[in-house]
Parts: C-alpha cells; sequence; structure tokens
C-alpha cells in the first residue's frame, strides 16, 4: 500500500515538472477549446478528479493548470456541473 502512494507522489512531481516545463519553455496556446481538449478534460476530471489542475494540464499539452482551472470554472458556471455529458450536449 505504501509503495501505491509512493508511485503516487512520484508520478504527481512528474507531472509538476511537466507543467514547469510547458509553462516557461513552450508558447501556450490562448485559443478557444477544442472539442477534442474538453473530450480530454471530462475524461482527466474522470481519472484525477477536478482539482488536480497540473494532472489535467498534463494530458492537454496546449493548456496551463491555470487554464485547465478557468476552464473547470467556466464550465461550472456556465452548465452549473462538471457532468461531461452535459457539456457535450450543449456545444
Amino acid at each position: 500500500m505504501e509503495q501505491n502512494f509512493t508511485m503516487l507522489q512520484q508520478i504527481h512531481q512528474y507531472v509538476h515538472k511537466i507543467n514547469i516545463i510547458k509553462t516557461k519553455c513552450i508558447r501556450v496556446q490562448r485559443d478557444r477549446w477544442s472539442n477534442e481538449e474538453d473530450a480530454i478534460l471530462f475524461d482527466g476530471v474522470r481519472i484525477y478528479g477536478n482539482h488536480d489542475y497540473d494532472a489535467l494540464a498534463a494530458l492537454i499539452v496546449s493548456k496551463t493548470s491555470s487554464q485547465v482551472y478557468q476552464r473547470l470554472r467556466y464550465l461550472r458556471d456556465t452548465l452549473n456541473s462538471f457532468t461531461p455529458q452535459i457539456a457535450l450536449q450543449q456545444q
């Protein structure tokens, strides 16, 4: 059990490093969110929950954790739900 926890910590640290590199070295896309990016985000929310912005941003190369946070906040305020099915119906 402790081994799994240690592995999760290592994964989290790796994801955090990726996001730091991505933010500093890559010009981050500021375009609108595509349907594909939203679908990846929804899958990530199912896996990581809706508060692990670093892990979610690692799934979407063109977005930072701050952009992921803002998108989830927008979806929550607009759709009043994080349910991917509802979000896809609205698009």
